[in-house]
């Protein structure tokens, strides 16, 4: 995966290794992605640093 959403979209896909030997539930898993997925959101609505410094002067 090159990002977070990529990753995410991954392990969704495989992730029967981790509930091997109860290791991990399935709901445990879906929880976590549900919260980083809202991270990418949270993250997608705010300008990068890098955009900032480009153009908040004009």
């Amino acid at each position: 995966p090159r990002n977070l959403e990529e990753a995410l979209e991954a392990l969704q896909e495989d992730n029967e290794f981790l509930k091997r030997e109860g290791v991990f539930s399935e709901n445990l898993i879906q929880q976590w992605i549900k919260v980083k997925e809202r991270e990418i959101q949270a993250i997608a609505t705010m300008p990068h640093p890098f955009e900032y410094k480009m153009y908040f002067h004009l």
